[in-house]
């Protein structure tokens, strides 16, 4: 009785994992395996071919007043943008076409009170969220 219980669960394992040259895993899990990318995933023993990069760069910051954001994206993305105050007001948005390599946008937030800004950036599905510190 335990040979068949164990035979099953050797099956199971089998059965659950793809079998690849790269996979020696009980338990296989694809994903992406840099840990640079976007959807990286730390749990992946199996690298795919879904990686994606997106990063945001902000300069200068902290500013008097004019922020330059830099949204980089390797392949064809949606882009939304937000900038929202300490009470969560939105104080700017942008939505841009699809874009991919670099896209750069002014954002001037003279006027405003100095402190400290949140800068919501969505690409496609992911969610990246920087600081703006306004200074006199």
């Amino acid at each position: 009785m335990k040979n068949i219980f164990y035979g099953c669960v050797l099956l199971f394992f089998l059965y659950s994992c793809k079998k690849t040259d790269s996979c020696s895993e009980p338990v296989c899990v694809y994903g992406f395996m840099d840990s640079t990318a976007t959807n990286y995933d730390s749990l992946a023993t199996i690298a795919d071919s879904s990686c994606w990069v997106v990063s945001v760069d902000i300069s200068p910051n902290p500013s008097d007043g004019v922020f330059n954001i830099e949204v980089y994206a390797e392949d064809f993305r949606e882009l939304k943008m937000s900038v929202y105050n300490q009470l969560g007001t939105v104080i700017f948005t942008s939505e841009p076409e699809e874009f991919t390599g670099v896209y750069v946008k002014e954002i001037d937030l003279t006027g405003n009170d100095i402190g400290l800004y949140f800068l919501q950036v969505i690409v496609n599905e992911d969610e990246i969220n920087k600081k703006l510190f306004l200074i006199d």
